[in-house]
């Protein structure tokens, strides 16, 4: 692999000053130790703070002893986890960005073929509703809406199988996100005081977000929000294709289905149609 197609790890320091490396093996040391690959001299970073290797072909996040990281600020608590570009690890008071431009490539690559196959669709005439997904149901209510949902969506992601779990029906899933938000605020601001969504989920706050900010504007945090669902799409892909863990797919998947609630958005969509699969 060429050097520049290597991912990377970077962050600013409290002085400003950017540090940062590639992590040139299959395995990566952050921490305040001379021997470490990333050195952060920092009261609160331990001489092996976390350990970044490769499993599998994926990146994964490995916390040493009981130091605590967080991805996205969210708290690892003893497993290892899928990194996908554009994490960020929260340790100590730092935030270390991971890039892997081959990920971001294979990503664009996916993008650039769901908008090629969708413009050889048509496009609709009229907009149809957007469908909410309840939070508990059956697995055979789950097959019935879904067929529904598979119906009423856009031409645009007919040309993906949402009912199958591979790296390009998550991209195509994350790349919708912004329209599934902009169709949720437009929604919202037709129908006032209508309590469609958890009023304190992440989805509604965003899609609150892009209301007040009017369809020109985007929620700041959006991309941190896609990097969250996509990386528990990978997480169940991973276990479900690689480690046999039907559980911890499941539980991947309902968190995907928690953190986006419209049925006919497609991350919805995958999460659903895997957990009616996996008997969830």
């Amino acid at each position: 692999m060429f050097q520049s197609q290597k991912p990377s790890v970077s962050c600013v320091t409290p002085s400003g000053k950017t540090i940062a490396a590639r992590i040139k093996g299959e395995f990566f040391v952050i921490g305040s130790s001379s021997e470490a690959d990333l050195r952060i001299n920092a009261p609160d970073v331990a001489d092996r703070h976390a350990l970044i290797r490769r499993v599998d072909g994926r990146w994964v996040v490995q916390v040493e002893g009981l130091n605590p990281v967080s991805i996205d600020g969210e708290l690892l608590t003893g497993r290892d986890r899928i990194l996908s570009s554009g994490d960020k690890l929260g340790i100590a008071n730092l935030e270390i960005e991971f890039t892997d431009p081959v990920e971001v490539a294979a990503r664009e690559k996916a993008r650039k073929k769901v908008t090629d196959e969708a413009r050889n669709q048509e496009k609709p005439t009229t907009e149809r509703p957007i469908y909410l997904l309840p939070m508990a149901f059956g697995s055979a209510t789950v097959s019935l809406l879904l067929l529904l949902a598979l119906a009423l969506k856009d031409p645009d992601t007919k040309t993906v199988d949402f009912g199958k779990i591979s790296t390009g029906s998550i991209e195509a899933a994350v790349s919708e996100l912004p329209a599934c938000l902009a169709a949720a605020a437009e929604r919202r601001a037709g129908t006032p005081g209508q309590r469609e969504l958890d009023l304190r989920s992440p989805y509604s706050l965003l899609s609150r977000e892009l209301q007040a900010t009017g369809q020109d504007g985007s929620p700041k945090d959006i991309s941190a929000f896609q990097a969250t669902v996509r990386r528990k799409l990978d997480e169940g892909m991973r276990a479900e294709t690689e480690l046999n863990d039907k559980p911890m797919a499941r539980d991947a998947y309902q968190q995907v289905r928690e953190l986006v609630p419209d049925l006919r958005c497609p991350a919805n969509l995958l999460a659903s149609s895997r957990l009616a699969e996996l008997g969830g």
